[in-house]
């Protein structure tokens, strides 16, 4: 997305995978816009008030598996769009093949 012109936000609270990504966009100059802070969605909108209700778009891949409470977690996606926004969630289905070819094979 941020190759495309929009003004990216990545969050993530894992502190390694914070790293990680934080060093791969070090090696992209492409990546200007993106900008990632190791927090949660909710972390992010207590210490940004602004940015509640003003999100174009928000995605959350492959992550609502790992909350606590996945309810919760979609009530801050929410709060954080704007109205019209559009909110985009994957997971990985809880089925013997996903289990064997995300888990097993991956």
């Amino acid at each position: 997305m941020t190759r495309l012109g929009g003004n990216v936000v990545g969050l993530d609270p894992n502190s390694t995978s914070f790293t990680e990504a934080t060093t791969h966009k070090d090696e992209k100059q492409s990546l200007n816009n993106l900008n990632y802070k190791n927090c949660s969605i909710q972390e992010y909108l207590e210490q940004n008030p602004t940015e509640k209700g003003a999100q174009d778009l928000v995605t959350s891949m492959d992550v609502i598996e790992h909350v606590d409470n996945p309810q919760n977690f979609i009530n801050e996606l929410v709060a954080s769009l704007k109205p019209g926004g559009l909110i985009m969630v994957s997971t990985i289905s809880k089925t013997l093949y996903s289990f064997l070819t995300h888990i097993v094979v991956a």
